[in-house]
């Protein structure tokens, strides 16, 4: 039976009944608890039974013993902790009234028996094929989820405030379940916002970093008010510098960086740069800039609890949320130094990396407003080589057959599986069409066409720094690779000689040979060709900023 524990609560006079009961339990495996057997004489006898109710599956009790005071006491405790409660009642008895102060008991289960034969098989029958959990008058992950919350006074304030926030976040879902309809926000941003807020406002200093391409739940319409309840929840000493990947995206924050000033631009600081910048900052401070920091938001908080203080570093990227104690190891406290170094920054200043290729500015709430010329000066300063707007990265290839169509078709699919890690927006592969009837509206003129290229595929990318991205990328040279060797035997033969004689060569040898022989052969066939848009900053100041509340 799984140990299921049964106690039984009784009177004295009821000492027949109680006997009946436990040789009942006894016979089918559950062990009884009654004070006799289990509270030692001399102890206190109340806090005993208290204890051995808790301990208990159920409780079993005539309703001939619900006038003595002590068993009131028992089942209100039973009931208190959310014991089930299963009243024995004999035939005769069934009727008896039960106490106003035991309202509860009259919606649990009875077993009524006409005698203590009938007793035992009625037991018997309803204990049959239970296990501990249908005792439950609450989910069993409830019941562990408060065994450990109650350990929360143990712990430092910003973590069990987490603690406090995650569960009233899990209430307010559970009550919707009751509505007719259920709708939850499962997104990653919307779980990041409700649980970073507890970690930053318990925070006595915090030093933050935010990468638009990481920190998107400041854009998403439906983050939008918890977005600005977290800025409003920053302690008012916060430092925190905006990354950039281009002076359009800054263009698009400014609301956003305005109203984290509103909240502690004043005690701390609000912050900009060029995702450029960001990552020779990383490389100052020896951070892993290609494979962690640089693809995620990082932060460290300083907490003092109990005298005591803590230095903790959240992490979060597309996926996670992570945070952790830190030992203040050389690297962050040289990081900590730096953000108090730039906090002297005042508007016009720029500071810039001892090689001045770390250029940072605080904010100007002045940069609010278009009939200046702030904005547009801080944005030339930030970005001085990165004016440009969204990149294409075409491709031209000449006739194909059918089988290298196909091919190219595989290729385009492999691409599209794994546009995030390439940063692809949009592709399109297409094949030339014949116009045979193409005329001027006006003059009835034929119109000249090329039809020297057959194939084309053109791929979006979010500017020049994604492109150079994409095409360095090794998954990227890996799809490449296939690619040559299936649509060239004489490349196939090449890659592998190369194959077998890589750990012969010099990396220099190693390029001569790609450039020089493979991409040579390549041309004949394939022609790349890449495109910017031309934007001028007089251009990106006129977009329109995203909406936020300020």
């Amino acid at each position: 039976m799984d140990n299921i524990k049964a106690f039984i609560s009784y009177k004295r006079s009821d000492d027949n009944v109680l006997y009946a009961i436990k040789s009942a339990l006894e016979k089918i495996g559950i062990e009884p608890i009654w004070d006799k057997n289990n509270v030692p004489f001399g102890t206190d006898f109340r806090s005993e039974l208290s204890h051995w109710i808790q301990e208990s599956d159920c409780v079993l009790v005539s309703v001939t013993s619900l006038d003595s005071p002590e068993v009131i006491y028992e089942l209100i405790v039973a009931h208190d902790r959310g014991k089930k409660i299963l009243l024995i009642a004999e035939e005769s008895n069934i009727n008896i009234e039960i106490p106003k102060s035991l309202f509860f008991l009259h919606t649990n289960n009875r077993i009524t028996y006409r005698s203590y034969n009938s007793l035992d098989f009625d037991i018997q029958q309803y204990f049959k094929d239970k296990k501990k959990e249908d005792f439950l008058s609450m989910p069993i992950e409830l019941n562990r989820i408060i065994e450990t919350t109650r350990k929360i006074i143990n712990l430092p304030n910003f973590t069990s405030h987490l603690v406090r926030k995650i569960l009233a976040e899990a209430l307010t879902e559970i009550q919707s379940i009751e509505q007719v309809e259920y709708r939850i926000n499962v997104g990653i941003e919307k779980n990041f916002l409700i649980r970073a807020q507890s970690l930053f406002e318990n925070a006595e200093n915090v030093y933050a970093f935010s990468i638009d391409h990481v920190s998107t739940f400041w854009t998403h319409d439906k983050n939008r008010g918890l977005a600005k309840q977290y800025i409003q929840h920053q302690p008012q000493n916060t430092m925190r510098i905006f990354v950039f990947s281009t002076p359009s995206e800054a263009n698009k924050y400014k609301n956003i960086l305005h109203a984290s000033h509103d909240r502690y631009g004043e005690n701390g600081g609000v912050f900009i740069c060029s995702l450029k910048s960001y990552k020779a900052l990383l490389e100052r401070f020896t951070l892993d800039v290609d494979t962690n920091y640089s693809k995620q938001d990082f932060a460290i908080l300083v907490y003092e609890y109990r005298g005591k203080k803590y230095h903790v570093e959240a992490q979060f990227d597309e996926s996670e949320l992570r945070f952790k104690t830190l030992s203040l190891e050389a690297d962050y406290k040289l990081l900590i130094d730096f953000f108090n170094e730039i906090n002297v920054l005042n508007y016009t200043d720029v500071y810039k990396g001892d090689e001045g290729n770390i250029k940072i500015k605080r904010w100007n709430p002045d940069s609010l407003h278009r009939d200046n010329d702030v904005w547009k000066t801080d944005l030339a300063e930030l970005f001085p080589e990165e004016i440009g707007g969204v990149a294409y990265h075409t491709v031209y290839f000449k006739e194909l057959s059918q089988e290298k169509e196909e091919i190219l078709l595989k290729m385009k699919t492999r691409l599209l599986n794994n546009k995030e890690l390439l940063g692809i927006q949009y592709l399109w592969f297409g094949k030339q069409t014949r116009v045979d009837h193409a005329f001027d509206g006006l003059s009835k003129g034929t119109l000249k066409i090329n039809y020297e290229k057959g194939y084309i595929l053109i791929i979006k990318l979010a500017d020049y720094p994604a492109l150079l991205r994409y095409y360095s990328n090794t998954f990227h040279a890996k799809v490449r690779k296939d690619l040559y060797t299936k649509m060239n035997d004489g490349l196939k033969v090449l890659y592998g000689f190369w194959d077998r004689m890589k750990m012969h060569l010099q990396e220099d040898e190693e390029k001569e040979l790609f450039e020089k022989v493979v991409e040579e052969l390549v041309s004949n066939n394939m022609i790349r060709q890449d495109y910017v848009e031309l934007i001028d900053i007089d251009s990106i100041i006129s977009e329109q900023p995203y909406k936020f509340p300020i």
